[in-house]
């Protein structure tokens, strides 16, 4: 299995109506449902760092990444 996802970090969104002790910033994506659709999703730093450190400690659950004939092509 290949993966197409990709968050940008240069895509950062401000945190509006921050609370305190919130994060700043926030990294937007869009989740691809099994149904076919999609909704928003926020992930702070913290989440991403974590992410990282969970797809290096677990290396054999991570998808190769789609080359650009897998992401055109669909496959």
């Amino acid at each position: 299995m290949s993966c197409k996802s990709t968050i940008y970090k240069k895509e950062a969104v401000a945190n509006e109506g921050r609370k305190f002790g919130s994060a700043i910033e926030y990294f937007p994506c869009w989740i691809a449902r099994m149904d076919g659709s999609e909704v928003p999703a926020l992930f702070t730093q913290h989440q991403i760092v974590e992410a990282i450190e969970r797809a290096a400690a677990n290396p054999e659950d991570v998808p190769e990444k789609a080359n650009w004939l897998q992401k055109v092509f669909n496959v």
